[in-house]
């Protein structure tokens, strides 16, 4: 229970327990004879220490960590009893294991597991080998924040390269529909300015027209410019 006030309790202690193996022996082999699991499993979860140092007892007793823990002889599950209180002994020497592929920590430990065929990284303290190792995962996540950053900064620039676009494209858009719509209202007006002067520049050239439109107050008002190197006849409508 998680409660506000109240008095915790620490969980019962397992029937079966690697600090009180010895004292259990007969529970063990009973239990071991009536069990499903394999035999890294059965100790994993029956003694609470998990596969790696499962692993690690179970190779030092030299028995196959797959086998069926009701298979067991009791030559082997002395050798399991022996080998257990034997890794708790252990002297501390600290150190990350190193995976030489990958570049990166892959797990810790508080002492030399022969089971793990690895370099390994020595550290002063077992807490300092478990920062590193998890320390990494920041490291990477950091930078997977950079670069997503990164890629996030260019897409924001493209978003606003692409607005002003679209904002010239709707002012351009508003500027030639007004135009479209002059030119739909004076399209007969257009159409046979286009063809008179057409005809009036293949019979007499464009310094007559100019001419023309110059002495011709009506025509200067309408015709504001001409430019026959570019086709471009500019009106005021």
């Amino acid at each position: 229970n998680v409660m506000v006030r109240d008095k915790y309790e620490l969980p019962p202690q397992k029937d079966l327990s690697i600090y009180k193996i010895e004292q259990n022996k007969t529970k063990l082999e009973l239990e071991l004879k009536e069990s499903d699991l394999t035999i890294v499993k059965f100790l994993a979860i029956k003694f609470g220490i998990g596969g790696k140092y499962a692993e690690e007892i179970l190779f030092k007793s030299r028995i196959e960590k797959n086998l069926q823990s009701s298979n067991l002889t009791k030559k082997e599950i002395e050798k399991i009893i022996l080998n257990s209180k034997k890794l708790l002994e252990t002297e501390k020497n600290p150190s990350g294991i190193f995976d030489l592929e990958k570049h990166k920590l892959i797990d810790f430990e508080p002492f030399k597991l022969d089971s793990i065929n690895n370099e390994r990284k020595k550290f002063e303290t077992f807490n300092e080998a478990v920062m590193n190792y998890f320390l990494q995962f920041k490291e990477e996540k950091d930078k997977k924040e950079e670069e997503f950053q990164k890629e996030l900064n260019k897409l924001k620039l493209r978003i606003k390269k692409q607005e002003k676009i679209k904002e010239e494209i709707l002012l351009n858009y508003e500027k030639y529909n007004q135009l479209g719509n002059k030119i739909y209202e004076n399209y007969s007006l257009i159409d046979e300015l286009l063809n008179s002067i057409s005809k009036t520049a293949k019979e007499n050239g464009w310094d007559y027209i100019k001419e023309k439109i110059n002495t011709d107050e009506k025509l200067s008002k309408i015709i504001k410019k001409i430019n026959p190197s570019k086709n471009e006849i500019i009106l005021d409508l």
